[in-house]
């Protein structure tokens, strides 16, 4: 009988999931992006990419395979342009997820730095490359500047949040209009491009070590270790443990139901990072 009441409960627990999703899609996916990441992914057959994440392994990644990486079909993130690899390597598509670099009212000294060293490596990108955004952004001023950079064509596409049924949500993923909730840009990297039709997918530098670098200081802030290739930096959260934590798991639960995805489009995702703590997909080494 317990049982029994469970799988009721669980039951009408995914469909209250499955409506909020619906009505989200309704109220704030863009049809427009979803045609534009589908269009995208109708020009051309893909067959490998590699997501180049900006962990602390990168920096052996790049020094050892450099030449090779510039002949595969690669995709970088966040503030990769700060690399002295980024104007070499001439990435294919370059993802942003937080909405946060480019909000008008936002001006945290962090993001209105990086926000700054963005806009002055972008215009000298002299390759074509495809710079994917969150939908939200289609009608700020910095999409607006960014449009005007002649090497760079921006697709939108929608973060909308999508839970619920499986087999709703994969409809929903495959026809863009949402996604896994994706905290982590990582996430939404391989979200798009499972959706851009990628048989092989492999992901480095994307240690995901954040449980290994944080503490709780005297004033009971939490501090967290941010490590990249490029640098390190000590940010103080403004947030409580429980609710990173929370985050946290968002995280790992996004790649796992990106796995089941993956499966599902018939995509091969493959780990190559030494030690990551992602533990959804299968492990490869990268060459």
């Amino acid at each position: 009988m317990k049982d029994t009441c469970k799988a009721i409960y669980n039951w009408f627990q995914t469909l209250v999931q499955s409506i909020i999703s619906l009505l989200s899609v309704a109220l704030f996916s863009s049809r427009s992006a979803a045609r534009d990441v589908r269009k995208l992914a109708e020009k051309e057959k893909r067959h490998r990419c590699i997501i180049l994440g900006t962990g602390p392994s990168m920096q052996d990644t790049m020094e050892k395979h450099l030449s090779r990486l510039k002949t595969e079909d690669t995709l970088v993130v966040n503030m990769f342009c700060n690399s002295p690899y980024f104007f070499d390597l001439k990435p294919k598509y370059y993802v942003l997820v937080d909405p946060r670099f480019f909000y008008e009212n936002v001006n945290f000294p962090r993001i209105v730095r990086k926000r700054k060293e963005l806009l002055e490596a972008l215009p000298r990108v002299d390759w074509p490359m495809t710079l994917f955004l969150p939908s939200i952004l289609a009608k700020s001023s910095y999409a607006k500047k960014l449009r005007a950079f002649p090497s760079i064509d921006i697709c939108f596409y929608n973060l909308t949040p999508v839970d619920g049924f499986i087999k709703l949500n994969h409809y929903l993923f495959r026809k863009n209009l949402g996604m896994p909730t994706a905290q982590n840009v990582t996430c939404g990297s391989v979200f798009l491009m499972t959706n851009l039709g990628y048989e092989e997918i492999y992901m480095v530098g994307a240690e995901h070590d954040w449980l290994d670098h944080f503490y709780i200081n005297n004033d009971n802030q939490l501090i967290m270790g941010d490590k990249h290739f490029y640098g390190d930096e000590k940010i103080i959260a403004d947030k409580t443990l429980s609710t990173w934590l929370g985050q946290l798991r968002l995280v790992f639960r996004c790649y796992e139901r990106l796995a089941e995805y993956a499966a599902y489009r018939g995509t091969k995702v493959y780990n190559s990072t030494p030690n990551s703590h992602i533990d959804s997909f299968e492990r490869k080494p990268l060459f």
